[in-house]
């Protein structure tokens, strides 16, 4: 810091007294010694002027050919030949190239000047590393003073404080041209706008314009756009609209950077008007939006759910004839999906096959997943195997997609297939994969199955997650194996996963379809004590364990502490109650005709099954 912002030199210090420099306007700089060829004879000229142009380009490889064959001809290459090609590592940002290729420089006898310094400032620049191009610049004060060159060379440290998002040494930066004799021209006004944009610091930015404006520097597209770009990156959509207007007000035309930066921010925002607001304007400006611009509209609405706004900017893109394409389809397949409708979806994936468009794996698996979500089992196994004829091959996700609708439907052994079919193939089945197939095992009551995938599972060296064991939990409850649940609830601790409600509410269930009331409440008491609630299915799992063992007392404390827990009984939980009292030895009807009357008083409509229960009791 106090190298950085160190009092000027004595020697910089006189031409001060006798000129003012603007910084960032044109003026001679590190540039003209390449393109005017000074230290190239009649012979060499040709060849330094083809390397110029690969430096221009930012072609390293292209430019050090040149030079390397300069130098095979033994011929000693003189320092604007070093400098050209830093030219080419400057202008691809190749900031560790560039000082190797110094240090090379040096190594040969070759003196730098301040055309090379600026180059190696310019490539630190653009690769965004703001440290080394001040230490450059420093390096060039103490070898040649602050001459006419500096202002360029500062605009080129404020635009790397830009791109390694910097905006207070940016800031820095500029305060210490200022108070140097300098005049921060428009150019380094803009960097630092863009170094507050970089972090989205909006009001930065517009408290930057403003002092431009008052220094009487004269802003331009560049400095409008780059705070038009904060605004956006922060989110501000209405003040992004906003600075829009004013940039057009102000005589200048907006650009598809600036555009695009609003029409980008309303995206994220899930503002899909505004998202088309934002296309209208680069239309009305004779802006040609790119395909980029199309895709981000079409999919704000898809994705917001009006798919049919989506497929009328795909209808109008059609008479500019601009051929829509794989991701505008892909959005409209995704976003039918969204809306459940599946054969939408298939119809728009079928509309971008007949438009000669190969589907890849992102729409295949958008369509497959559509049919999953509604748990079309049958559809989606089938899209899937017509992914697979058609070469395309499918994605963990799309393999997931299929097994977790053919465990929702109950259809275990297809679930199994399509996971031994993964294994088979270059993939490896993750826990997402092994779960559903061991939820539909759990829901068939294939408890050995499941476990037996379980420790494939574990063979497989894959994790097993909460969700895993709450699947094998509720196996184990509808099998009435508590003892195995509790084991297999002491597992998961032991794995380093913490069990949640779920799976508690799974170990009790066993308990209550057993009546075993005492280790029920003894789960309950364990579930408190590592700071978890009891929901309202765990309540009214309790009462229906005391409606399995006729415990009336136990049915009556239970709804009074699922009250104390400020959780309404519902029409379960007095059905329950009522048939603890139908379930007691010997039957209790006083007590049940009391759980009834407390059920109206609650304001709950007795349903027939409720009824039927009093009248058993």
């Amino acid at each position: 810091f106090t190298l950085l912002f160190s009092p000027i030199s004595a020697r910089f210090a006189m031409r001060r007294a006798s000129a003012r420099v603007v910084l960032g306007t044109p003026r001679p700089c590190w540039a003209n010694e390449c393109t005017q060829g000074r230290g190239a004879t009649s012979s060499t000229r040709p060849d330094l002027e083809r390397m110029n142009e690969r430096a221009e380009a930012g072609d390293v490889v292209g430019a050090q050919e040149i030079f390397l064959a300069f130098q095979r001809g033994t011929r000693t290459p003189k320092r604007v030949w070093w400098n050209t090609l830093l030219k080419a590592h400057a202008n691809a940002g190749d900031a560790v190239g560039a000082a190797a290729h110094f240090d090379r420089m040096l190594q040969d006898g070759i003196q730098p000047n301040f055309q090379t310094f600026g180059k190696l400032i310019e490539a630190s620049a653009k690769a965004g590393r703001v440290l080394e191009a001040e230490s450059w610049l420093r390096r060039m004060e103490v070898a040649f003073g602050f001459g006419d060159f500096w202002p360029q060379a500062t605009v080129a440290v404020l635009d790397a404080c830009a791109k390694g998002g910097d905006p207070a040494r940016a800031c820095c930066w500029l305060d210490r041209t200022g108070s140097t004799g300098i005049v921060p021209g428009a150019q380094a006004y803009a960097a630092v706008i863009n170094s507050c944009a970089s972090q989205s610091a909006s009001e930065e930015a517009i408290w930057w314009h403003e002092r431009m404006v008052s220094s009487d520097c004269a802003p331009n597209a560049i400095t409008y756009s780059a705070v038009l770009d904060s605004l956006a990156k922060a989110g501000d959509v209405d003040g992004a609209a906003r600075w829009h207007l004013k940039t057009v007000r102000e005589g200048f035309e907006p650009t598809v950077f600036s555009c695009g930066a609003g029409l980008n921010a309303c995206a994220r925002a899930g503002k899909p008007e505004q998202v088309s607001w934002w296309l209208e304007r680069m239309l009305e400006h004779r802006i040609d939006p790119s395909p980029e611009c199309y895709r981000t509209v079409i999919h704000a609405y898809a994705k917001h759910g009006d798919v049919e706004k989506a497929a009328s900017w795909i209808k109008w893109i059609g008479t500019q004839r601009i051929a829509p394409d794989e991701i505008m389809y892909t959005s409209m397949v995704d976003g039918w999906g969204r809306r459940g409708k599946t054969l939408m979806a298939q119809s728009c994936f079928e509309e971008m096959q007949a438009a000669r468009i190969e589907p890849g794996v992102v729409p295949y698996t958008a369509l497959i997943s559509a049919f999953a979500k509604e748990g079309d089992s049958e559809k989606a196994t089938q899209w899937l195997q017509h992914m697979i004829d058609a070469a395309v091959t499918p994605e963990l996700i799309t393999y997931n997609a299929v097994i977790n609708s053919c465990a929702k439907r109950g259809n275990t052994a297809l679930a199994v297939e399509w996971l031994e079919r993964i294994e088979s193939s270059r993939l490896v089945p993750d826990k997402i994969s092994y779960t559903a197939v061991i939820d539909s095992c759990a829901k068939q009551g294939l408890v050995d199955e499941a476990e037996h995938w379980l420790r494939h599972m574990s063979k497989a060296q894959v994790s097993p997650c909460i969700i895993t064991y709450t699947a094998l939990l509720r196996s184990c409850a509808k099998s009435g194996k508590t003892a195995r649940a509790a084991e297999l609830l002491s597992q998961a601790k032991e794995a380093g996963l913490t069990p949640d409600v779920m799976c508690y509410n799974a170990v009790i269930n066993g308990c209550s379809q057993l009546g075993q009331t005492t280790e029920a409440s003894t789960w309950l008491e364990e579930m408190l004590s590592v700071g978890l609630s009891p929901d309202k299915f765990t309540f009214n799992l309790l009462v229906k364990s005391c409606q399995v063992a006729g415990d009336v007392l136990g049915a009556r404390y239970w709804v009074n502490a699922m009250g104390a827990a400020s959780l309404r009984p519902d029409a379960l939980t007095w059905t329950s109650a009522i048939a603890a009292c139908s379930a007691a030895q010997p039957p209790r009807p006083e007590d049940a005709e009391a759980f009834f009357h407390d059920m109206v008083q609650s304001r709950i409509l007795p349903d027939q099954i409720a009824s039927a229960t009093l009248i058993k009791a």
